[in-house]
């Protein structure tokens, strides 16, 4: 079985996205016969990924970030679903855990890790869709494999990124935070289902999710289960001070003060619309587009790499024998080499 390892080989400002270097011996013996792709962003990676596809490849690993993960994703989405379904998607993290590895309890050590990708146990999970407007104001559809997150959050990253060609950083995306952040009390977003408003208001971070991690803000779907068809609607609303801010990276849902709350919704499809002003809309992290969205699930579509035991059984809570026998994903859903 043939492997392709795609990887960023760089991060913004030139540092060294993973450590690649130190490791690309062992991970070459581990998969072999495999190659590697370096790719500079998630858009380079798609296009890597959807080539090798072409090629042949029966095993893509996506190494060292989501957006990497993301741009593969996507490429997998273009192909034929007779296609698709033969391809392998493995993720594998050479510094800390990508958040689809976490979802799937994948292991941290980097020997278990490559164990796990060379067996080639698969189980199908769902993807999601959006269709959101670009930069340019078209129209565009786009997958993804964690989650999308919409709303303050975005905002201010978007600020301190600036527009093409601003200064990223220093003074002045700190004064285009700033501008950002004065308005974070006014009416960012309406999230509706099935035709019926859920809700109104401002969202410090709006997030659809097929997974339970999104990258940056940790667990924020922690009864969020990739293979159920479903996505989980996230929603942390209210006002944000700024002493808040720095708490942001460790928000769960539950968490409730004063003047903020978690919302939280599940179903097959989800519509996002800016209520005072374009929202920025990032799809596993990486920025994509903005509102108004349509977000949907499809279900069962790609054949990620698992550990062998299957993802659900896992969890530490006892299960007797007779539900066990239940659940097709034990006895059906789970293939090798």
């Amino acid at each position: 079985m043939r492997a392709t390892i795609i990887i960023v080989d760089t991060a913004p400002e030139g540092a060294p996205a993973a450590p690649w270097p130190r490791h690309a011996a062992e991970c070459l013996d581990a998969l072999s016969p495999a190659e590697v792709i370096a790719v500079p962003n998630a858009e380079a990676a798609a296009e890597a990924a959807r080539e090798a596809a072409l090629l042949g490849v029966d095993k893509i690993v996506a190494a060292g970030s989501d957006a990497v993960a993301h741009g593969v994703l996507n490429a997998l989405m273009t192909l034929a679903e007779i296609h698709r379904r033969e391809i392998k998607l493995g993720l594998l993290s050479l510094r800390r855990p990508q958040e689809w590895s976490r979802t799937i309890g994948f292991p941290r050590p980097l020997m278990r890790q490559l164990a796990v990708l060379k067996a080639g146990h698969v189980m199908p999970f769902d993807v999601g869709l959006v269709e959101c407007i670009d930069g340019d104001g078209k129209r565009i559809t786009r997958h993804f494999l964690n989650g999308a997150c919409f709303g303050l959050t975005t905002e201010l990253r978007g600020a301190w990124d600036g527009p093409a060609g601003a200064t990223r950083h220093g003074l002045e995306g700190l004064a285009r935070m700033l501008r950002v952040f004065k308005e974070r009390d006014r009416s960012w977003v309406s999230l509706t289902r099935d035709g019926y408003e859920l809700y109104r208001g401002p969202i410090v971070a709006g997030l659809v999710m097929v997974g339970k991690f999104y990258p940056g803000l940790g667990e924020v779907a922690p009864n969020a289960e990739p293979d159920d068809g479903a996505l989980d609607l996230v929603g942390l609303t209210g006002k944000l001070g700024p002493a808040e801010l720095g708490w942001l990276a460790r928000v769960r849902p539950g968490w409730v003060g004063a003047s903020r709350r978690w919302t939280t919704e599940q179903g097959a499809e989800f519509n996002a619309n800016d209520t005072a002003g374009p929202v920025r809309l990032d799809l596993d992290g990486v920025p994509t587009g903005r509102l108004p969205a349509r977000f949907s699930v499809l279900p069962r579509q790609i054949q990620v790499i698992v550990p062998a035991i299957p993802v659900r059984l896992m969890k530490p809570a006892f299960q007797p024998l007779s539900a066990l026998a239940k659940r097709a994903a034990v006895a059906g859903n789970i293939r090798g080499n």
